[in-house]
């Protein structure tokens, strides 16, 4: 997935919504992770 395509995809606007799907992905990243190691430690 190259960045620099996904840029010309969406010209205007384009950069706030690839931020907000960033953003959106990395939080459930992040809350999958944190729950992988909860589900460990106990």
């Amino acid at each position: 997935m190259n960045l620099d395509n996904e840029k010309k995809k969406f010209p205007k606007g384009g950069e706030m919504v690839m931020k907000m799907f960033r953003s959106i992905c990395g939080e459930q990243l992040m809350g999958r992770i944190h729950h992988i190691l909860v589900l460990r430690s106990t």
